[in-house]
């Protein structure tokens, strides 16, 4: 299900996109809105959007949905380094000792490591895989994706009838960025309270998964025939 929200949320990105960002007083570009001082209204701790390790050899995303705090949270502090050993971890590779984020990891049951090779503790594709589950689930991304388009369509127009003429331009992205997300979130909660899903007790990395690139085969015709040549 989380596969299909974040595919859906990726997708709505495509068809209805974002558009060009501010420019910011201090510099840097993007979007200022407020927000309720305590985030009583707020059902995330945090996303994880398909992120890459320097190499690009694996990504992984994580999603920190509020109705799965308890068991799940994957906190945004040195995020490059945590970033970094999970798609080791993916991989398969040695432990890098000098990562400060790996203990944090470990502890946190995001990474296993035996004897000095770090594995991962969630689910991990390889993308040929990744790609057919994906097609799998075309149906229900497409959509998830129009749910969130249609959401945030409607939280611009109320955005619009409260908003000094000035900002009004401003109104679509800050929809898009502020609602689409709450979708999957939204989606998620009801589920639970339903009892079609449920959240376990124990603490796992739950709505965590990586992909890992794999060696493709590519065959080329030489004078002596066709000979196997591995990329």
């Amino acid at each position: 299900m989380n596969l299909a929200f974040i595919k859906g949320y990726i997708l709505s990105t495509k068809k209805s996109p974002l558009g060009n960002p501010n420019t910011l007083a201090l510099g840097g570009h993007g979007w200022i809105f407020g927000y309720d001082n305590d985030y009583a209204n707020h059902h995330f701790c945090g996303v994880t959007l398909e992120t890459w390790n320097k190499g690009e050899t694996a990504w992984f995303s994580a999603e920190n949905y509020r109705a799965i705090k308890q068991v799940q949270i994957y906190d945004h502090y040195d995020f490059r380094n945590k970033a970094e050993a999970m798609c080791d971890a993916i991989i398969g590779k040695d432990a890098n000792k000098d990562n400060p984020m790996l203990a944090w990891l470990i502890e946190n049951k995001f990474i296993l490591c035996e004897d000095d090779n770090v594995s991962a503790n969630f689910l991990v594709f390889d993308s040929d895989v990744f790609e057919e589950i994906t097609c799998i689930l075309s149906d229900i991304i497409e959509e998830v994706a129009n749910c969130m388009i249609d959401i945030s369509n409607k939280a611009e127009k109320i955005l619009a009838k409260h908003t000094p003429t000035s900002l009004k331009g401003q109104c679509s992205d800050i929809a898009k960025i502020h609602h689409r997300l709450d979708v999957a979130a939204f989606l998620l909660e009801e589920l639970i309270k339903e009892n079609k899903l449920i959240v376990p007790y124990e603490k796992i990395p739950l709505c965590v998964w990586g992909v890992r690139k794999q060696k493709i085969t590519v065959k080329r015709r030489t004078d002596r025939g066709s000979i196997p040549n591995f990329v």
